[in-house]
């Protein structure tokens, strides 16, 4: 997990906060909390990644980090 959050919330999915992420215009990277015995997921978005901020990284069990990526089409595609 990536320590250095924007914000935490709740929600019923990864891609919930995927997509959060997504619609909060400083979020880089979020964390994920997975706990089997809840039907939520605790989300921590990220004002940077590991790329910025490497030394903010850290393992913590439970925990996912993803990043945003910006994906550029090649010549020819649209």
């Amino acid at each position: 997990m990536l320590k250095g959050h924007v914000s935490f919330l709740t929600a019923q999915s990864s891609i919930s906060c995927a997509l959060k992420c997504l619609q909060t215009p400083k979020c880089l990277s979020y964390n994920v909390e997975t706990v089997e015995s809840q039907l939520e997921f605790q989300c921590e978005l990220n004002n940077s990644t590991t790329k910025t901020d490497r030394n903010a990284l850290a393992l913590q069990k439970g925990f996912s980090y993803y990043e945003m990526v910006n994906v550029v089409p090649s010549k020819g595609e649209f």
